[in-house]
């Protein structure tokens, strides 16, 4: 009998607690059980006046202090992880507290140069509902950077691959007509040689720029006119090929249009409006395949390239000290051109022809954009060449 109370008593103070009414009793109840709902009820009542005891917890402080600390871990590792969810958004917040992601993504030092020249370009971009302007700004950096499809980028952006194709070449064009004039830029000769590096000082007092050509794969062209124009021995490969001219401070300050890899360094050098930047007194270095002196000369410039050795023995001490001081000097060139494409690998790629069309209000093809803003981008990036 008491064995039968005392279940009916927890069961009562569980009903209580739970907020359950409880069924009247039987009142056919078997005889001898009649004590029962009288203990209930007493039981009942002694609940009803002390809720401490219907309070009562099996939880010690040892198991609420465990539980305390795996929410605290908890919560750390929440942090944590939306730290690594926020450094995966390709936010303008999260390249603004990110050099390192600003450089992998864009090319560029810092946030503050990606801000320069997203401000610059602002007001000329157009507002797209599905890309913001940071964004259209950021893609067309991260195809230049990256070298990646326009499908991949449409998947990163969740946008269709049209969408990332207009704002792509609208964004490259703003930057060709906004942003590279004011960096790719002829500097005042007097300018020149007041900031002249070291290196150029003693020898080459007079240098305002040192000239290269260098080439960039296609797509073989359909069209058997297009492959007699763009196939280059050199590189026994169709190409585009473009002259590149570095101020002795080691930025580029001219870039020509793309010709067919066919096309000389000299029949490119006459054409492509370089030798107008030339006056009186300036001095050029090239390479041996820059047979320029007469056209050079014709600007009252003069021309310094290696000693050739065809046809010599071996050179005498004057002409090898000439030709070492020469190469030391040059090699800035090569290693500005290397630099413009390990930065902007879509450079090093083979482009397709599509990339070829012209824009007849510039006369710039997409591909002469794309050289010119990898130039440009370059040039407000640090120096290769040392200034000590």
């Amino acid at each position: 009998m008491r064995k039968y109370t005392k279940r009916s008593t927890a069961a009562a103070a569980l009903l209580n607690l739970a907020g359950t009414p409880r069924e009247p009793s039987d009142a056919t109840s078997e005889p001898g059980t009649s004590d029962t709902p009288q203990a209930t009820s007493s039981t009942d009542s002694t609940f009803d006046n002390d809720p401490n005891k219907a309070c009562e917890t099996l939880l010690t402080m040892k198991d609420i202090e465990g539980m305390e600390s795996t929410t605290r871990q908890l919560l750390v590792e929440k942090h944590d992880l939306q730290g690594k969810v926020d450094d995966l958004k390709l936010s303008e917040e999260s390249f603004r507290v990110n050099n390192e992601k600003v450089k992998v993504f864009t090319g560029l030092a810092n946030f503050n140069l990606l801000m320069t020249v997203f401000n610059l370009i602002r007001p000329n971009l157009k507002d797209k509902s599905s890309l913001s302007p940071f964004d259209q700004l950021l893609l067309t950096l991260m195809r230049l950077r990256l070298n990646v499809t326009v499908q991949y980028l449409s998947f990163v952006f969740s946008v269709h691959h049209s969408t990332i194709v207009r704002a792509f070449s609208d964004v490259i064009h703003v930057l060709n007509e906004k942003f590279v004039p004011l960096t790719v830029v002829w500097a005042d000769r007097a300018e020149v040689r007041s900031t002249l590096p070291y290196v150029f000082k003693k020898t080459f007092s007079k240098c305002v720029s040192i000239i290269d050509c260098f080439e960039i794969f296609l797509e073989r062209p359909s069209n058997l006119d297009s492959k007699a124009k763009t196939y280059s021995n050199y590189k026994s490969h169709d190409t585009i090929k473009y002259l590149i001219s570095m101020a002795p401070q080691g930025y580029v300050n001219f870039i020509s249009k793309g010709w067919g890899g066919r096309t000389s360094d000299r029949q490119l050098t006459e054409r492509c409006g370089y030798l107008p930047n030339l006056v009186p007194g300036d001095t050029v270095l090239a390479d041996r395949g820059f047979t320029i002196q007469d056209l050079v000369a014709s600007y009252g410039a003069s021309l310094e390239i290696p000693a050739f050795t065809r046809g010599k023995a071996q050179l005498d001490k004057k002409e090898v000290n000439e030709t070492r001081h020469l190469a030391s000097v040059r090699i800035h060139i090569e290693r500005v051109i290397g630099n413009i494409r390990k930065k902007y690998p879509i450079l090093g790629s083979t482009i397709p022809i599509t990339l070829l069309q012209t824009d007849e209000i510039s006369g710039f093809t997409t591909l002469d954009k794309v050289v010119r803003v990898a130039c440009g981008l370059s040039d407000i990036c640090e120096s290769i060449v040392p200034f000590h």
